[in-house]
């Protein structure tokens, strides 16, 4: 139904973008002094149960729609998690290097039944009388949003700030929704269109991007003159350049549907290609960010220290600091804020909750979090799970085969058998004459 590609079309562009921009707090696990040597890992990383998580207003979209229900069946299954392990990789007179592998996924079953009086089809605005009639609806669905990021960042050894930083993020998603009498509902309170189709809808589609950043005066990630409670504010220059690129395909939706979809992003059919948009990111050559120069606003403040139990089971004394950065210009990757926790008997910092102010609404409407947490852990576990997290169960072989460009060999396979068959019986009936 389209409350289901709505969510999870605007859930899985908000975790991409949200992973991406925080490629910055995963590369924030560096020393400060030289408490780290090389070769050191460092893991973090968390996990939600999938009914807090993902689609929590789901029940509010059929509780406006039901009158009175005679029958609710509705089940959710799944997990959503993310993970890093970061490496102290190499230390000199000069710098020291750290490489963060990241990653998890999103994924949820969901299969419901409802009969009842539900609101009719047609529009309905403020005031007007609201129609209900009988009618069932079932729906079975699976949804899968995947990511791996791999971040290599050089600080200098002197004053541990952030000389570059290389980014690659690859997200995967794809998902299957069969429904019937799938409710469509378009806008929002009393003014609302709904309209109800049988459906078989299929998602897929990847999104890649590869950020460089050469920081002309270094980056102070870590607040390292601020006082407790004193907001310190930073504008920091540095060079960008990058590739991105990814597409979005969606089958199976009613024809007006996919029109309201096609419009929105100002193309005439999918698959939607990311690189074709016209983005920020957007240069001369479709797919490629050109060099440029950007400036990185940060502002910090710190609090009091507090307790916190790290992955070995001791207690330490962390460093609460509520952060805010952002690229100015350019909104697609720009914001990132929360609090990260430094850790002075470890040198860096052990935990975090970051959000977006790019996907914050959208973000908390789809998962109920305006902030993902992500705590230190075992390396193992992390490790584990982050792979666990990060499979999508491969696609059946109808699926396989109905799916471009393997579709389009089938099609033309068969095209060549029924030629063959009517050429064959056309001579047949020919030789009989």
């Amino acid at each position: 139904m389209e409350s289901w590609v709505r969510y999870y079309r605007c859930g899985v562009v908000a975790m991409a973008i949200v992973i991406a921009i925080s490629s910055l707090f995963l590369a924030a696990d560096m020393t400060q002094g030289e408490v780290m040597e090389e070769g050191q890992i460092i893991a973090a990383g968390g996990e939600m149960d999938i009914n807090e998580f993902y689609f929590p207003y789901l029940n509010t979209d059929f509780t406006d729609l039901l009158e009175r229900p005679e029958y609710i069946s509705y089940s959710m299954d799944g997990e959503v998690g993310y993970y890093k392990i970061s490496t102290l990789t190499s230390i000199d007179d000069q710098f020291y290097r750290y490489r963060v592998d990241a990653g998890g996924g999103m994924h949820a079953e969901i299969e419901y039944d409802i009969i009842g009086e539900v609101l009719a089809q047609g529009d309905y605005r403020e005031g007007d009388e609201h129609i209900y009639e009988r009618r069932q609806l079932e729906g079975k669905g699976e949804f899968h949003a995947t990511n791996e990021l791999t971040i290599d960042a050089t600080f200098f050894r002197g004053n541990n700030t952030l000389k570059e930083v290389d980014i690659y993020s690859r997200s995967n998603y794809r998902g299957k929704f069969n429904g019937v009498n799938a409710s469509f509902i378009h806008g929002c309170g009393q003014n609302i269109s709904i309209s109800y189709h049988d459906v078989d809808i299929r998602i897929d589609g990847y999104r890649t991007l590869i950020l460089y950043f050469e920081f002309i005066d270094a980056l102070d990630l870590f607040n390292i003159e601020g006082e407790i409670g004193e907001e310190v504010v930073h504008e920091t220059p540095a060079y960008m350049e990058g590739i991105y690129e990814g597409d979005l395909n969606i089958r199976g939706l009613p024809e007006e549907e996919e029109a309201k979809i096609l419009d929105e992003y100002d193309v005439e059919d999918f698959p939607i290609r990311w690189e074709d948009l016209d983005t920020e990111l957007k240069g001369d050559d479709p797919g490629f960010i050109e060099n440029r120069r950007v400036n990185i606003i940060s502002n910090f403040n710190s609090s009091y220290p507090m307790d916190m139990e790290l992955a070995d089971g001791m207690t330490y004394d962390v460093h609460p600091m509520d952060f805010y950065l952002r690229i100015e210009g350019i909104d697609e990757i720009s914001s990132l804020y929360g609090n990260w926790y430094y850790s002075p008997d470890h040198g860096l910092i052990v935990a975090g909750d970051i959000g977006s102010t790019l996907v914050a609404t959208e973000l908390e409407q789809i998962t109920g979090q305006e902030l993902i947490r992500m705590r230190p852990m075992d390396e193992d576990v992390a490790r584990d799970r982050m792979k666990d997290l990060q499979y999508i169960p491969p696609m059946t072989m109808i699926e396989a085969i109905l799916r471009p460009p393997y579709a389009y060999v089938v099609m033309g396979a068969l095209t060549a058998i029924a030629l063959t068959i009517y050429i064959y019986r056309y001579k047949k009936r020919k030789s009989n004459q």
